[in-house]
């Protein structure tokens, strides 16, 4: 049984089989119009209309649902009723093929697990540990939820991880030109999801300068650092870079007609160049991002979000009469989120000081702070799934710590130790999942 664990692939598909079981799982229901599905559902939908719209994100996760939306007939129910409108929270779908909007946000989330693992494992960390620690993912609550519905979080998600994870594995390699490119897709697909993706390439890019400094001490021919130089730069800058670019192209090529995001936009923004479109737009989103003043009754505070304060109320059935009505909450799992907290803390008092791998608690504080600590300082109203990369690096940390501390225990207590976690962890997962799934609770 334990030779399993000496076959990373096999870990991996048993982790992406199970994300799927719970990702796909009931993913018709509720067949109802779901917090932001609001908008990102008719963003996606532009797309078969050619109508221009305007959001203060980058295209690419509603050019990847509507790649869904397209693959399950859309386009037929369109030429035959016109868009769906996505007007109302609680709207019925109807016969709209609305599974496969949802399809590629759950397929992300599915593979997210996976992506975990695969970073843990970068970290130098025992199979068994890294395959707890993306099993643990499995049983996320909050994950599950924004990974069911018409989303982009958990794109952004799974590009940041499979960037971050295969970075360091090139980094591991003296940046292996191969493995450096599949990195900065990833990374570029995660800038081209939401610009909060930033904090991944800052983790990146310290990296990288930090390893310059360090060829340069060590006296290298001039040649051999400029090589370095220049297959960073086409790597994690000029990759990058065209990836989002490209995600802009493709979204102006598509919405070629008139439409609201018309309001938005300047009266020469129609005539521009394609790169004058992209500038003006991408200031536009600037701007936009920074005006959103208008009150939530779920917005929080980033100082309150590591203890799960403020659940997000997404969605309620309200075509019922009964009194105990299907609710749907933005929560995570409570376990786990104690083990954020505990991985925290393991890393600030003993992690920093005495932990061998210091590249690893590097990476692991960096992305934390870069994650997390830019949200102080803003002042738009903030939502708990902001929070969501920051608690990965939080659980990632818990399961570094974990791999440190548990070999020093006897092989019985380690055994007890991790089948209580996860038996807690299931047995959350169970209790919350009514609110996750939106049945009634």
């Amino acid at each position: 049984m334990m030779t399993i664990f000496k076959k990373p692939i096999v870990l991996s598909i048993i982790l992406i089989l199970l994300g799927l079981l719970t990702r796909l799982l009931f993913l018709s229901s509720p067949s109802q119009i779901v917090f932001d599905e609001v908008h990102f559902g008719s963003f996606a939908s532009s797309y078969f209309t050619h109508q221009h719209y305007f959001d203060i994100h980058p295209p690419l996760g509603k050019l990847i649902i509507a790649l869904g939306a397209y693959i399950g007939g859309y386009q037929s129910y369109v030429a035959a009723h016109g868009a769906f409108p996505f007007h109302l929270i609680g709207d019925a779908y109807g016969s709209v093929p609305f599974i496969w909007f949802r399809f590629f946000p759950a397929l992300a989330g599915a593979l997210i697990p996976a992506a975990f693992f695969y970073v843990l494992r970068q970290f130098r960390i025992r199979p068994l540990i890294a395959f707890l620690g993306g099993l643990s993912l499995v049983f996320e609550n909050m994950l599950l939820v924004q990974s069911r519905f018409i989303l982009i979080d958990a794109f952004l998600l799974l590009f940041g991880l499979f960037g971050l994870g295969v970075f360091l594995r090139a980094r591991n390699k003296n940046y292996n030109m191969r493995l450096v490119i599949i990195s900065g897709l990833f990374l570029g697909a995660c800038a081209s999801i939401k610009w909060t993706a930033l904090g991944y390439l800052f983790i990146v890019g310290f990296f990288i300068l930090s390893d310059l400094v360090v060829y340069s001490k060590k006296h290298l021919p001039i040649k051999k650092i400029l090589y370095c130089i220049l297959r960073m730069m086409v790597g994690f800058v000029l990759i990058p870079f065209l990836v989002y670019f490209m995600s802009f192209v493709i979204h102006f090529r598509l919405l070629s007609l008139p439409g609201s995001g018309d309001a938005f936009m300047s009266k020469q923004f129609q005539q521009k160049t394609i790169f004058g479109k992209f500038i003006e737009l991408n200031n536009k989103m600037y701007v936009y991002n920074k005006s959103i003043t208008k009150p939530h009754p779920d917005a929080s505070t980033a100082f309150t979000w590591p203890t799960m304060n403020s659940p997000v109320y997404y969605w309620v059935n309200s075509d019922t009469t009964r009194a105990e009505k299907e609710k749907i909450y933005l929560m995570g799992n409570p376990v786990l989120w104690l083990c954020g907290i505990a991985g925290m803390l393991w890393l600030l008092f003993y992690g920093l000081k005495k932990y061998p791998h210091q590249d690893v608690t590097l990476v692991l504080i960096i992305g934390y702070v870069a994650n997390y600590i830019p949200f102080f300082f803003i002042h738009r109203p903030l939502f708990l799934y902001h929070y969501f990369s920051a608690f990965l690096f939080s659980l990632l940390a818990f399961w570094v710590g974990a791999d440190h501390v548990l070999p020093k225990v006897s092989p019985q207590l380690r055994m007890v130790l991790l089948a209580t976690l996860f038996l807690l962890t299931i047995g959350s997962f169970v209790l919350i999942s009514p609110l996750s799934y939106g049945f009634i609770w």
